[in-house]
């Protein structure tokens, strides 16, 4: 016997919202904050969504073992993190 029971996550899902485009007529850079701004042709400020940039960061660590070994004998680590900042308004 084939079990056709759907999954609870699916049971939970609905259809996305339908969602109106907006074209920009003109796309420049704010001098102020060095941002893209975008504008209808009215010249009304248009929301392209937020965004925000993200960067791997990974850094190598390297010691000597001190005393009692050998010199050439070296303890190497690295770190890896994530830094993001914050999408802007």
């Amino acid at each position: 016997m084939i079990n056709r029971m759907i999954p609870w996550g699916l049971t939970r899902m609905e259809p996305y919202p339908n969602v109106g485009t907006e074209a920009a007529e003109f796309v420049g850079l704010d001098p102020r904050t060095q941002v893209a701004i975008y504008q209808d042709a009215l010249g009304r400020p248009v929301e392209m969504g937020k965004h925000s940039t993200h960067k791997a960061v990974e850094t190598g660590t390297r010691t000597n073992p001190g005393d009692g070994a050998s010199p050439n004998t070296q303890d190497q680590d690295h770190d890896q993190r994530s830094e993001a900042d914050q999408a802007q308004n």
